[in-house]
């Protein structure tokens, strides 16, 4: 979750939300709206093929946050991600020996409670 203080009063569909009230948001729940994911609970990992979060409105999709609160390391966190990935998968095929027992605890970052993954030479 991310927030941030209203600096002036502000009508939000319908809402008043006076200045100085702390509004949050949840990453959580918006990367798992309908009006903007095509089967928005599924674990769907090829929905990044093509366009990725560039296909969706702004703000629909922020695991780094948005504006100019937005965090400093996004460029060179999913840089690595990548490059994480790519050099593990060469390697390994990563066997999940718990499929039924993950549960997601969001926190700083999302974590999968519950998983057990075994990784095996290809």
């Amino acid at each position: 979750m991310t927030s941030r203080d209203a600096r002036q009063d502000l009508d939000f569909g319908g809402y008043l939300i006076p200045a100085g009230t702390t509004v949050t948001v949840s990453q959580w729940v918006a990367h798992r709206d309908p009006r903007f994911w095509e089967e928005a609970e599924a674990f769907r990992p090829e929905r990044w093929l093509g366009g990725g979060p560039s296909s969706v409105p702004r703000g629909s999709y922020f695991p780094f946050g948005l504006g100019p609160r937005v965090c400093v390391g996004a460029a060179v966190a999913t840089t690595e991600t990548v490059h994480l990935v790519a050099d593990i998968w060469r390697r390994f095929r990563l066997e999940l020996t718990t499929p039924d027992h993950i549960h997601p605890r969001p926190a700083l970052a999302l974590q999968p409670v519950g998983a057990e993954v075994v990784p095996r030479p290809w």
